[in-house]
Order: structure tokens, then sequence, then C-alpha cells
């Protein structure tokens, strides 16, 4: 469920930012500009990522963890 929720935080991260790029370059003409828009669309991008590998890393070690802790409670009897 939290990779799930990983994947479409990446999905609307993406959309956004595509809108953004698109947008930008559609009323610039000047490389300067576009050059800028692609500058400025890079580090949100490599932004959504590392939030998206926190994420990810979050919910492996959650993960890691639970079935740590399963296996150690059906070892025990009532």
């Amino acid at each position: 469920m939290l990779l799930k929720f990983t994947g479409i935080f990446l999905d609307s991260g993406l959309q956004g930012s595509c809108d953004e790029f698109w947008s930008s370059a559609d009323d610039s003409t000047a490389s300067d500009e576009i050059r800028r828009s692609v500058i400025e669309t890079s580090r949100a991008l490599k932004e959504l990522f590392h939030e998206a590998r926190e994420r990810a890393s979050k919910a492996l070690g959650f993960a890691k963890i639970l079935r740590k802790d399963l296996e150690i409670a059906a070892e025990f009897t009532l």
C-alpha cells in the first residue's frame, strides 16, 4: 500500500513537472528562457525522485521489520 502511494506521488509529480515545463516553454522563444526552464524542471524532477526514493526506502524498512516481528510472534503459543 505504501509503495502504491509512492507510485501515485510519482505520477502526479511527473505530470505537474511536465505541465509546468510545457507551459513555460510555450511562452518563451529565447534559448536562454528555454534553458532556464529545462534546468528548473530538472531540479524539480531530481527532488521528486529523491522524495520517492525516501518513501520507498521507508516502505521497505517497514515491511522488513513487520516480517521479522511476525516471524517472532509465530513462534509463541498461547
